[in-house]
């Protein structure tokens, strides 16, 4: 166990491991949903599962934890904030370039994947930056490589005998590693929740240097020489032996002998080569045997970098062997910062992809919301109408005229909810067009808005045809909307004008201009849906929509508010537009999609 206090060890926990056996579903489902979105690090779980069925734990996980739950692949990344679960019949296990492994190795206490498999590849990649977990088990899996995490400097936790399903992975992993905590469920999940604070700092280890001589004297004299060197020195008395080290080990240069036997330099330098682990690490090769041609060039062939000749010059080994380290160094910078571009990269990929949804699912229950709606407000309606009718009592009557009003402004908000969600669900607002007189729809709308502010003076000044193809309800909506707005928010002491600008050919004008001014800071959200008053009235919908069936009428939408001529808003439309939201030819395109421009 380390001496650093535990706090400090669990701030820099890079990786976690879970393993469990017997009673782990249970356990594993009362765990994850304490562990939060954007753990700073990724959490490798094993499972004993039989090797000959389908696996769905994953999917059973996942409706537990609010992180992604998958089954890990050969190669793949180790992301943070994401469970990564050993597939049947593989080694779970992993790199020190933070990546999975899956091994095919023979069953580890007759299991496969096993959990002693990945707590160890942890403790050697990984070190004091792992945290390992055992759950309940019915075999002792887990108890030697939890020893291992805890050599190493890790922090180890158990889960406590007496809440076990079954208590045997546990008493073997407390008798074996002496863990730094044995705790419930509940207290697991919390510390998880904690761990990793510093894990965005990596945790780099020291280089490290393969030495290959037969002659253990030679590899004692090479350690010596570079004892001054900040590197772990890897020592192998023959190929096969350097070959074992460089299947556990990430090595930064590796210095060989060339005469050796069974596995000459030249042998396991095309070994190497050929494995694709190993083929970058630079080789240096040393000889005793005098400067001949061919050797040297086969030595090259061979993957060779460089060759020392014996005697070795101490200052000539150490430069060269600095100047390799240096070039490690800063491909494992590079290397570092690439991974955390593409962790970066995927988790805003996740973040945009989960907005997406969230986006069309309440565009969906909006649209659901609306339609469902209608049909108990249209009966409310009628039923005002008839009860107005029918009765007598004046009382009775006002009553009735009250409910149908707020009738009709329910059904508007249900209108604009509906309009809401077509238009931004990708296709855009539908429309319904026929060949109507502009000044009769203002007419009409003008009739609705002036019942409700019969004290204002209304402007109207029409100019050339107002005849064009348009959906009738919406451009209702539009005038609606705008008369409305310059009643109740415009200077009480100053008209509202109204101007109906048919002079263009292809186009008509509509502008509304009141006394009074916008602040500058409302200008810039004008047209943002649901973005309501200082008093909070409405939905804040009205200019969104407006907007919205401009763009659907081929139109544009300006506004212009300064405190001297107080604030016009201008909507133009094409004279023409086809139905169902598809707007008529752009004569350029630039004019497809209108800006909205606010002065």
């Amino acid at each position: 166990m380390s001496a650093l206090p535990l706090d400090s060890r669990l701030a820099g926990v890079r990786i976690a491991a879970i393993g469990a056996s017997a009673g782990a579903i249970d356990a594993l489902v009362s765990l994850l949903p304490a562990l939060p979105r954007g753990l700073p690090f990724p959490v490798l779980l094993v499972v004993h599962v039989a090797a000959d069925r389908t696996s769905l734990l994953p999917e059973v996980l996942a409706r537990h934890c609010a992180l992604p739950v998958v089954h890990a692949s050969g190669g793949e990344l180790l992301l943070p904030g994401k469970v990564y679960v050993a597939p049947p019949a593989h080694h779970l296990l992993v790199d020190a370039g933070g990546r999975a492994v899956l091994s095919d190795a023979p069953p580890v206490r007759f299991a496969r994947p096993a959990v002693d498999s990945l707590f160890e590849s942890v403790a050697r990649c990984y070190g004091k930056a792992a945290l390992g977990v055992v759950l309940t088990g019915a075999n002792t899996d887990g108890a030697k490589g939890l020893a291992a995490i805890a050599r190493s400097g890790g922090v180890t936790v158990v889960q406590s005998p007496d809440e076990a399903a079954v208590d045997s992975m546990p008493n073997a992993a407390i008798a074996a590693a002496n863990p730094d905590r044995v705790l419930p469920l509940a207290g697991i999940g919390r510390l998880l929740a904690t761990a990793g604070s510093s894990a965005a700092t990596p945790l780099r280890h020291r280089p490290r240097l393969l030495l290959v001589d037969d002659i253990p004297e030679n590899l004692v004299a090479l350690e010596a020489l570079l004892g001054e060197e900040d590197v772990e020195i890897l020592p192998a008395r023959s190929g096969r032996e350097a070959l074992e080290l460089l299947l556990a080990h990430e090595v930064a240069l590796a210095l060989v002998d060339v005469h050796m036997p069974e596995l000459d330099g030249f042998e396991l330098a095309e070994l190497m080569r050929g494995s694709a682990r190993t083929r970058n690490v630079p080789i240096i090769f040393v000889t005793a045997g005098a400067r001949e041609q061919a050797r040297i060039f086969r030595g090259y062939e061979a993957g060779a970098v460089d060759y020392l000749l014996k005697p070795i010059e101490p200052l000539v080994l150490r430069n060269k062997v600095r100047t390799f380290l240096q070039l490690y160094r800063q491909r494992q910078q590079l290397g570092e910062q690439v991974e955390q571009l593409q962790r970066a990269t995927a988790e805003k990929q996740r973040l945009v992809e989960e907005l997406s949804e969230t986006l069309r699912l309440n565009e969906l229950f909006l649209a659901a919301l609306g339609h469902d709606l209608r049909s108990p407000i249209t009966a409310i309606s009628v039923s005002a109408q008839l009860l107005g009718r029918a009765s007598k009592e004046e009382q009775t009557r006002r009553i009735a005229t009250r409910i149908g009003s707020s009738s009709k402004v329910m059904t508007q908000m249900i209108e604009s909810l509906l309009d809401v969600a077509q238009a931004r669900s990708g296709g855009g607002l539908r429309l319904r067009t026929e060949r109507l007189d502009l000044g009769a729809v203002a007419d009409a709308a003008l009739g609705e808005v002036r019942a409700a502010a019969a004290d204002r003076q209304v402007e109207v000044h029409a100019t050339g045809s107002l005849e064009g193809v348009w959906d009738p309800s919406r451009i209702h909506r539009v005038l609606s909307n705008l008369l409305g707005n310059a009643l109740r928010h415009g200077a009480a002491d100053a008209p509202v004008r109204l101007e109906l600008d048919g002079a263009a050919a292809d186009r008509v004008a509509v502008r509304v201009q009141n006394g009074g001014a916008i602040p500058p800071p409302l200008l810039a959200t004008l047209f943002d849906p649901f973005r309501t008053n200082e008093r909070g009235e409405g939905l804040g919908l009205g200019l969104y929509i407006v907007r919205e069936i401009a763009l659907a009428h081929g139109g544009a939408v300006t506004v212009r508010s300064t405190p001297e001529e107080g604030t016009c808003v201008e909507v133009t439309l094409r004279r023409a537009v086809a139905g169902h939201g598809e707007a008529a030819a752009a004569e350029d395109a630039d004019e497809r999609r209108p800006a909205i421009t606010t002065t």
